[in-house]
This record gives structure tokens, C-alpha cells and sequence, in this order.
């Protein structure tokens, strides 16, 4: 439904069919002329004559035959346009929603990419400042040290730490000593 080279073809069809068409009509005109001309002389030459009236009757009958023609002709080529801005209407819908379906997938892609955009520029600012020490000496006063349980006296535990950061202090004192 989407093949332009399919809608291109069916309009140089009718095309075709139109212009022939035209032409039909355009021979039948003439020969309309070419009768009532005939007409006229036979008319002029021949007044009264009965053959007269017999070939008014047959141009009467071929004129009203070729009205008929005529309005046939028409209403086919109204037919032919109607199919075919039919078709394009069609296609031209497609051509919407597939375009809607691009745009939400652009739209994404987007959002997307200045997310990691931004992570990146957040990145980079984190590196720049542990490079020149902003944040690296938060890390050296405050090193990170691991914790154990590893005494437990009474109802209370002591959390000891593995690295000794600062110099040990006296026994904790028991609250329940009064």
C-alpha cells in the first residue's frame, strides 16, 4: 500500500484512460458537427423531403447518444479521480503514522543520549575534582575502615575497628556502675 512506484503506475493508467477518453469525445464532437453541417445542406437542398426527416430523427438519436457518452465518460473520470485520491488519502495516513513512530523513537533516542551526556559531564567534574584534591582530602582525613564486632561484654557490644585512626581511649564505661 506504500509502493510509490505503484501509485504512479495506476495514475498514468487512468491517465492513459483519460486521455483516450477525451479523444472519443473529442471524434464524437466532431462528427455531431459534421452531421448537423450535413444537416443544414440536406435542410437547405432538400426542404419537405422525407429522407430529411428520417435524418433529422438519426442526428436527433446520435446526439442524444452522444450526450449519453458524454455524461458515462464523466462520471468513469469522477470514479477514476475518487479511487485514486482515495488511494493517496491512504497512503498519505500511513505515511503519518509511521512518521509519529520515527518521531517517538528520535524523541527517545534524544532523551537518551542528553542523559548520558550529562552523566558523563558529572563524570568528568568528579574526576577533575579528586585530580586536584577537592575531594580526595575528605578521603584522606576520613579514610574508610571496616568494623568488627569482636568483643562482647555484658548486654553491650564494642565495634572495634581494623584500622586505628584515633589513639585508643580508657575502658567504656558501664553505666550500671553507681
Amino acid at each position: 500500500m506504500g509502493d510509490p512506484s505503484l501509485y504512479k503506475e495506476l495514475y498514468n493508467k487512468r491517465a492513459k484512460e483519460y486521455e483516450s477518453l477525451r479523444r472519443k469525445l473529442e471524434n464524437a464532437n466532431n462528427e455531431v458537427l459534421r452531421m448537423k453541417e450535413r444537416y443544414a445542406a440536406l435542410r437547405a437542398s432538400k426542404e419537405g423531403n422525407t429522407a430529411l426527416l428520417e435524418r433529422e430523427k438519426e442526428l436527433d438519436l446520435r446526439e442524444r447518444n452522444l450526450y449519453e457518452r458524454e455524461e458515462k465518460l464523466k462520471q468513469e473520470q469522477e470514479k477514476i479521480d475518487n479511487a485514486t485520491s482515495d488511494i493517496f488519502d491512504r497512503s498519505i495516513e500511513n505515511l503519518l503514522r509511521e512518521i509519529k513512530s520515527k518521531n517517538t523513537q528520535v524523541g527517545t533516542l534524544i532523551l537518551t543520549t542528553i542523559i548520558l551526556v550529562v552523566f558523563i559531564i558529572f563524570l568528568l567534574l568528579y574526576i577533575f575534582l579528586y585530580s586536584y584534591g577537592i575531594l580526595g582530602e575528605r578521603s584522606r582525613v576520613m579514610p574508610m575502615s571496616i568494623v568488627n564486632i569482636s568483643e562482647v561484654e555484658g548486654d553491650s557490644r564494642i565495634l572495634k575497628s581494623t584500622e586505628k585512626l584515633l589513639p585508643e581511649t580508657s575502658e567504656p564505661q558501664d553505666d550500671n556502675e553507681e
